[in-house]
């Protein structure tokens, strides 16, 4: 028994002797780090694990699910992209100054089946609130811009800072996402913080559960590891001394990354290069100046289509991580390299511009084409990628970024330029077709050198007639994406020999009427300023004239990016933003031959607040504006006047902002006109629901229906809707009406019927009782001048109010009523409602619209009237005068000496005629 309690107490104070140790350590250490003034520092931010930072939140967000899952202890990714990750991490605890070498995301499986997903961290643009957020909310009344926080560019960045790809069976080896760059801008702008959202690549039904910070085993709960220098964070862990030699990247006289190199030797000779790296991180330039040019060769796994990304950029003599010059992308010619943009040796064959642009301090970035010939959306997004990622890593004037090309190259600028105009200063085209069906014509070499790589990239054109219009600048020589380029400032240089060293028969391989074509275009659209166009001689190899790149590098030099336009111009094939406006399509049926094309022409006056837009969809699309960006006002509602131009049919609503974004839906497709201002104190929207109507039926002629739910129209006014609203002071007396528009919905339509069919709303000028009006009388006791509301004008109008189509079940039934309403404001004894008739069809069938006795009341007839009402106010008549008499006498007196003030026995306020029949509405028009 003693030795046993020997050997426990030699076994405590073992225990006790090593934990005064490691505490004697730890304070040495500490100590050190203070002493230095800054010292490396590894942060664990994970919730309740000992020594580790607390502070992290993190849900589900579940397309199938209405409800918030922030307690659950699973979180879940995948599953045909219908389910994704939301996670914040309180990063109070680093300090402000501190600079961040590193930031590595680590979550544990816990379920989901052996197949194979990849999943990508993106930064959280939107305001969300993660105990609020689901698939349809970002917090409590506060939408997301795209369900499920799938929107780029507003919901989430565009751009995944990280992607893995692994098993989904449950582990005890965490997945890690590298996210120092978006890590990097809160600790910048700590109001940014708005976590991180983890997205399934693709849309396979595979889905992979991760253990939350609810999880019961602390330990596989969400870590964020963060490692800085700096100065102490805010609790006290335990520094990493600063002389120990890390594999985080240093700073030296010339950049480099420390990551796995491949193994391609440094080049000794001018320009140099660094070691080929796969970047999964920052990188931190030096923070002297460079002394002499530097080549840094970039490649990342691609979030667009899983491929590799890479590129070679070019940093000049000079250079310096803080101080931001301008970038110029170089693209490759047809079928060319980025080695034809950047050689790897300073005597090899290069793009003529290529040493201008560095002798000038500029970066030169000529990324790798890829896969790619056309210029297709996955092309366009893996560039915008890559641009993005050397942005986020070296110092780039993002007011002058240039994008030019030789060739093929000056085609796929061209391109880029018109798909993202507030991204580039100016566009360069060398040479470059213009029209790809154009081009595949002219194609009549042996080796058919644009026919096969085009049809590789997007098919026939007679099979798939859009890829070459979206794919290319111009269609039919003046339309196209050409549009876009009004307020992008683009030089046109081609050569004016022949190429008949290599195709005896006159064949060129561009014609030089592409680049006349694209400058008759920008003239027609518009631009801001007329094109640069350098013509210079020799064949297709040949290259500008010394003075001419003289010439066109100084152009180049004034040229920056313009954000502040009134008007844009925009045709797009896709959902994107342009300047201050984001347009987002509808889906098509078939992405590859149906019509892809939505156009815009829209403005606003900054004076009036008003936005006024032109938009040609076949689909219904949405328009956001960002009102903070064009001066106009976020915090009033605003009213919407949506009209179909070819129909004249009219809708009115009220749209409120969200944030600073105002959401503008049509409500089909076609050319539509908008008209948008916003509610004041006297312009004001109303709803009026309570209508009275009944339908008229020739078949049975003293039939009275007052109480159905529907409202029947048939061919040859065999049955005919009537109906009226009363306005009970909700419109003033004396308003200005702007716009009215009267909306039905469709209940029932033939199934033998025409997909479309017209339909028209005339005036009723003659007195009419719902629940007393028959096909032969309009109410007891008076018949109609012409049985059915016939009678022009004794029972209706001649000419139609307003046309529209019934175009299905469900569909909506618009009239611009706006001029009948102002007339009944006018006289309301005059209200008498429309009358609603059809054009012939084949079927003996007929159709039914919604009546106000419906049991759905957001289905029943609406009026909605937009107007402006200033009320009047009362000017007093006086008619007598009251006049005071003082006596002279200064003497105070407890007797007054002065006359008594008396108004005059006929000094009454009188309110001038007329004036009472306005106040009557006063209570109105102040609510």
């Amino acid at each position: 028994m003693k030795g046993k309690s020997n050997i426990l107490y030699i076994v405590l104070l073992l225990t006790f002797g090593a934990l005064w140790l490691q505490s004697l350590n730890e304070a040495v250490a500490q100590s050190s780090a203070s002493a230095a003034g800054a010292g490396e520092y590894v942060v664990i931010i994970q919730e309740g694990v000992p020594g580790a930072s607390s502070g992290v939140q993190d849900t589900t967000l579940d397309r199938n699910s209405s409800v918030t899952k922030d307690l659950e202890t699973l979180l879940q990714v995948g599953a045909g992209r219908s389910l994704a990750t939301l996670i914040q991490f309180d990063l109070s605890v680093i300090p402000p100054g501190a600079t961040l070498l590193s930031a590595t995301l680590s979550l544990h499986r816990s379920g989901g089946g052996n197949t194979q997903i990849s999943v990508e961290a993106f930064c959280v643009l939107a305001d969300a609130v993660i105990p609020e957020a689901t698939w349809n909310w970002a917090r409590n009344g506060v939408p997301w811009t795209a369900s499920g926080c799938e929107a780029p560019g507003f919901d989430r960045c565009e751009v995944a800072d990280s992607r893995q790809s692994f098993q989904a069976s449950r582990s005890d080896t965490p997945i890690q996402w590298d996210v120092t760059v978006m890590t990097e801008r809160w600790l910048a702008d700590p109001a940014s913080n708005r976590g991180l959202t983890l997205r399934q690549v693709g849309v396979d039904s595979v889905r992979v559960y991760f253990d939350s910070s609810d999880a019961n085993v602390t330990t596989r709960r969400p870590r964020l590891t963060i490692r800085y220098t700096g100065a102490e964070p805010v609790y006290t862990p335990t520094p990493t001394p600063t002389n120990t030699s890390t594999a985080t990247p240093t700073r030296s006289a010339t950049p480099t990354v420390t990551h796995t190199p491949t193994r391609t030797p440094t080049q000794t000779s001018t320009p140099t290069y660094v070691p080929t790296q796969t970047l999964t991180a920052t990188v931190r330039p030096s923070a002297t100046a460079l002394p002499n040019d530097t080549v840094v060769l970039l490649e990342f796994t691609s979030s667009i289509d899983g491929a590799t990304n890479k590129a070679k950029l070019r940093l000049p003599a000079g250079y310096l991580s803080g101080q931001p010059v301008p970038l110029v992308i170089g693209l490759t010619h047809w079928g060319g390299y980025m080695e034809s943009v950047i050689p790897n040796y300073p005597t090899a064959n290069h793009a003529f511009y290529s040493p201008e642009v560095t002798s000038r301090g500029w970066l030169l970035l000529a990324p790798d084409r890829g896969n790619y010939h056309v210029a297709t959306t996955a092309f366009q997004h893996r560039l915008m990628e890559m641009l993005d990622h050397v942005i986020a890593r070296y110092a780039v004037d993002t007011s002058r970024i240039y994008i030019m090309g030789i060739s093929g190259g000056g085609y796929r600028s061209a391109v880029m330029g018109a798909k993202y105009p507030d991204r580039f200063a100016a566009v360069v085209d060398i040479k470059g077709p213009t029209d790809m069906k154009q081009w595949y014509l002219e194609d009549c070499s042996d080796a058919r050198s644009h026919i096969i790589p085009m049809t590789s990239d997007i098919g026939h054109y007679s099979q798939y007639p859009y890829n070459y219009q979206r794919f290319s600048v111009l269609l039919n020589h003046r339309d196209g994406l050409v549009r876009n380029l009004i307020h992008v400032p683009v030089a046109v240089l081609h050569n004016t020999g022949d190429d008949s060293w290599c195709f005896p028969s006159g064949y060129n391989i561009v014609e030089q009427r592409h680049s006349d074509w694209l400058h008759d275009a920008l003239i027609h659209w518009g631009s801001d300023q007329p094109p640069l166009n350098l013509r210079f001689p020799g064949n297709h190899n040949a290259d500008p004239k010394p003075e001419q790149v003289v010439e066109l590098f100084a152009w180049l030099e004034a040229q920056s990016l313009q954000l502040d336009h009134r008007r844009l111009v925009v045709k797009t094939d896709e959902s994107k933003a342009y300047y201050w406006l984001f347009v987002q399509q509808q889906p098509r049926r078939d992405a590859l031959r149906d019509d892809p094309w939505t156009a815009v022409d829209v403005s606003y006056d900054p004076e009036t607040h008003y936005i006024r837009a032109t938009v040609t969809d076949t689909l219904g699309i949405t328009l956001r504006f960002n009102l903070e960006q064009m001066g106009l006002t976020p915090a009033a509602s605003y009213v919407v006047e949506d009209r179909d131009v070819r129909t004249g049919s009219l809708t009115v609503r009220s749209a409120s902002p969200n944030g600073s974004w105002l959401s503008v839906s049509t409500i089909n497709g076609g050319e539509r006109e908008l008209e948008i201002y916003p509610e004041t104190s006297t312009r004001h929207v109303v709803v009026l629901r309570q209508a009275e109507d009944t339908y008229l039926d020739q078949w049975t002629p003293d039939k009275k229906d007052p109480q159905a739910t529907w409202l029947r129209l048939r061919k040859d006014n065999v049955y005919v809707p009537l109906l009226k609203f009363a306005f009970n002071g909700e419109v003033p007396l004396g308003a200005r009406v702007l716009s009215a528009n009267l909306r039905l919905i469709v209940l029932r339509v033939p199934a033998d019927g025409p997909d479309s069919l017209g339909t028209d709303a005339f005036m009723v000028n003659r007195p009419w009782v719902g629940a007393e009006a028959s096909y032969n009388q309009a109410r007891a006791g008076v018949q109609w001048a012409v049985a059915g509301c016939k009678g022009v004008p004794a029972d209706r109008s001649g000419e139609p109010l307003s046309r529209d189509e019934i175009r299905g079940v469900g569909s909506q039934l618009n009239y611009d009523v706006t001029s009948a309403v102002q007339a009944w404001v006018n006289n309301p004894s005059s209200n008498q409602g429309v009358v609603i008739l059809c054009d012939g069809y084949l079927s003996s069938q007929y159709y039914e619209l919604v009546a106000s006795e419906h049991l759905n009341a957001e289905w029943r007839p609406q009026l909605v009237v937009a107007y402006e009402y200033s009320p009047p106010t009362p000017t007093p008549t006086n008619t007598g005068v009251p006049t005071t008499t003082l006596t002279p006498t200064p003497t105070a007196s407890p007797t007054p000496t002065g006359t008594a003030v008396t108004p005059s026995p006929t000094a009454e306020v009188t309110v001038t005629p007329g004036l009472s029949a306005h106040l009557v509405y006063l209570p109105m028009a102040v609510k």
